[in-house]
């Protein structure tokens, strides 16, 4: 229930401060066409949906 987590971790407006580098993130994301998370770069190329993070160790030797 969200009042209950608001309650026992409430804001101390620091996120507020910070608008201005979320924007950024959020602009950069869109602009590299980055929907979700985890997405995983590998030498800045995303790796392609038909491999998973189990198979970096057969990809990666």
């Amino acid at each position: 229930e969200y009042e209950a987590f608001a309650a026992k971790y409430p804001m101390n407006g620091e996120l507020k401060t910070q608008e201005s580098r979320t924007q950024d993130m959020l602009n950069w994301c869109e602009q590299e066409n980055i929907s979700y998370t985890p997405t995983i770069f590998i030498n800045g190329h995303e790796l392609p949906k038909a491999y998973s993070i189990e198979d970096l160790k057969y990809i990666l030797v």
